[in-house]
């Protein structure tokens, strides 16, 4: 079952080898401490089983485990009154951004940002500037859903979300000091042009 792997050997794993690098880590999911609320998504398409979304909660047990110095490894499970659901983890990490109120939301994927137009790597992109590349095909695949979780991310905190390869060493103090790095996915209608006017 997806609940068992992502929460329970996925998570362990990924809190023992923070562990082993000198991190206070401590695994968790959506479920536990039952602050977090999730609801089941609903489609035109069709059902698509226990699939989830996080639809608010206060999501205290992370605010104690960051409070306390530990860094939580967020099993993407939620529940709702009929059993555990399934959440995309991007989505998840958005609405704990939401909840939290986190200055900033990274994306870690293997590629360095959200592909242009021209082939390069968009700095920063709006939602419907995203749409267009997706409409288009040059978003396309794996990257299409992460995208859009990061437009939703951004929506829901009013901050920008970035979307970055997690290969590149240092990559996280670098846009902490507000480095320029990857691909910022900004609220729809803010992206900044040359002269500095909303597009």
């Amino acid at each position: 079952e997806v609940a068992g792997v992502l929460a329970g050997r996925v998570n362990k794993l990924l809190v023992s080898a923070l562990c082993g690098i000198g991190c206070r880590a401590a695994g968790v999911s959506l479920v536990d401490g039952g602050e977090v609320l999730s609801r089941r998504v609903v489609v035109e398409e069709g059902d698509l089983g226990r699939v989830g979304e996080i639809g608010g909660g206060d999501a205290r047990l992370v605010r104690v485990l960051l409070e306390g110095g530990y860094v939580p490894v967020v099993a993407s499970i939620g529940a709702d009154q009929d059993g555990l659901l399934n959440i995309n983890a991007d989505d998840a990490a958005g609405g704990l951004a939401a909840i939290l109120g986190f200055d900033s939301v990274v994306f870690l994927s293997d590629v360095e940002g959200v592909r242009a137009e021209d082939d390069g790597i968009a700095s920063e992109l709006d939602a419907s500037a995203c749409e267009r590349l997706i409409e288009r095909g040059v978003i396309r695949d794996g990257m299409v859903a992460k995208v859009r979780a990061a437009e939703r991310c951004a929506a829901l905190t009013g901050r920008p979300a970035v979307i970055a390869s997690y290969a590149r060493p240092g990559l996280l103090a670098e846009i902490l000091r507000g480095g320029s790095v990857g691909t910022r996915i900004v609220a729809r209608g803010t992206v900044k042009n040359e002269t500095g006017a909303g597009a």
